[in-house]
Order: structure tokens, then sequence, then C-alpha cells
């Protein structure tokens, strides 16, 4: 069975999600793993989640669930978050030496990932991006290119892992989307 971990770009995921959904994006971070792994063939080993110092209150939830590990940036002038590439980096470059997975999945657009994309696959990893659809899907076609597999998220993962603070059900604000029901 191939070992799956997922490396979520948590600022970038929760924005680009955001912008997709034309609303603040609500999704049970302690399930949606489930999405991506095929149960027949692999099994899920941990979430790591980078960044997202202005989810504090979530994130502390989070750190506290079983096979969900937290990195946290640092914090540089204006209050703006840095070193999250290079955790992301760090972090699948060491569990890529010590054997923690055979498939990564990228929660991440950005271009900057390209050559550790490239070096792990040298390594022998099966290398996955995820980004929602719309315009995070076009910004992040060149690190696309170089991955193994590229999910899109639509509407339907939105829905099936919707959790809202208020138990509200999912309501499509995306334009010219389909409505949901």
């Amino acid at each position: 069975m191939e070992k799956v971990s997922l490396f979520v770009d948590f600022y970038n995921f929760v924005n680009s999600s955001n912008d997709y959904l034309n609303q603040k994006c609500y999704i049970d971070y302690t399930k949606f793993h489930e999405y991506f792994i095929d149960e027949k063939t692999q099994v899920f080993t941990k979430t790591y989640f980078y960044g997202g110092l202005n989810f504090g209150k979530l994130l502390d939830f989070l750190e506290k669930q079983p096979r969900i590990d937290v990195i946290r940036g640092e914090v540089g002038q204006n209050d703006i978050e840095k070193c999250t590439d290079v955790n992301i980096t760090m972090g699948m470059l060491i569990k890529a030496f010590k054997h923690s997975y055979d498939v990564g999945i990228l929660f991440s657009g950005d271009r900057d990932y390209t050559k550790l994309v490239r070096e792990l696959k040298r390594m022998g990893k099966v290398i996955g991006l995820v980004t929602p659809d719309g315009d995070a899907k076009t910004k992040a076609k060149s690190l696309a290119n170089q991955c193994d597999f590229h999910i899109v998220l639509n509407e339907e993962f939105y829905k099936k892992f919707w959790k809202a603070p208020d138990n509200s059900s999912y309501v499509s604000k995306i334009p010219n989307a389909h409505p949901s029901t």
C-alpha cells in the first residue's frame, strides 16, 4: 500500500478557495483527506498544515487532532507571514528522506515549489498538486505541469466537506454556477 501525506500551504489554500467560492471557505479539515485517498491501494499518513497566522483558533483546534501537524510560519515586517515556502520544502524533503510517504500531495499554486517537485520526483516520490478551480488553477499551470497529477477542486468537493461554524448548509455564490441542492 502506498503511504500518502498531504502538505497544505494553508494561507494560499484558504485564500484561493475563498476566491473561487466567492465567499469564506468552511470545510472540515479533519476529514477532507478522505477525498484524496484510494483506500484500496493507499493509506493516509498525515496532513501537514503550514503557516496560517491569521487562523489561530482553527489551527489551535487542528493541532490537537490525530494525524494532523501544524507548522506555523514566522511573522515578518507588517505582520506578514514568512518562511511558509521554506517550511513546506523542508518538511516534504525531510519526510521523503525518512520514507514517511510515497505520494505527497501539495496544496498550493506557488511556482516557487517547482524545483522541490522536480527533486522529490527524482527521489522516486509521486507528487500531486491540489488547487481550487478558477484563477488558482490557471495560476498553478506551470507547477501542475511538473507534478505527476493535478486535482482541481470544484464546488462538489466544497459541498461534501462544508462545515460552517453555524452549521448552515453550503449555498453557492460562484458566479454562473449551477444552484446547489
